[in-house]
């Protein structure tokens, strides 16, 4: 099984894109996804300083997959549970407008000496992880010309931003 994972998400990671993109609802997008945590031990709260939908111009299959194993990422930290937090916001940079998507948990955090290779392949914490899980959401985010990165001045856990451009 664990080796299955690993080829499968050896596959995902050296997959050309074939995305179908389109105007994406994000903050609908996060909506739909954290349906699938209500029955979890861990509390997510969803903060937005939008009050329209947000739109970006993203594959929801990929962007999906992203929120996942983000989500599955800060869930696995947290093993007794605790808070969640997702934040949506705008940003300007360089005159043009971006979404930053920031995900935050309360686990064990992420080692200085691992923020410079946590996106790289086969990096990993975890006993049973194939070290490929963040590598894949580094590599669809930059398909959608946006960025991710640690928020290292978030103290109480690991902090992950990503910045999309706003369609």
């Amino acid at each position: 099984e664990a080796m299955k994972r690993m080829v499968d998400d050896f596959a995902e990671y050296a997959r050309p894109s074939k995305r179908q993109v389109e105007h994406l609802n994000l903050q609908g997008l996060v909506q739909d996804l954290l349906l699938l945590y209500n029955n979890s031990p861990t509390q997510i709260s969803f903060v937005s300083d939008f009050s329209d939908a947000v739109t970006v111009y993203a594959d929801p299959v990929s962007m999906r997959q992203v929120l996942h194993n983000l989500l599955k990422n800060a869930q696995e930290a947290m093993e007794e549970g605790g808070l969640i937090e997702i934040k949506l916001s705008q940003v300007q940079k360089n005159n043009a407008d971006y979404v930053e998507l920031g995900i935050y948990d309360q686990g064990s955090g992420i080692n200085t000496e691992q923020i410079e290779t946590i996106f790289d392949p086969y990096v990993t914490t975890k006993a049973r992880g194939t070290g490929l899980g963040l590598a894949i959401v580094k590599k669809i985010i930059e398909e959608h010309g946006g960025l991710i990165w640690i928020d290292s001045s978030y103290t109480q856990g690991a902090g992950f931003i990503i910045q999309l451009p706003l369609a």
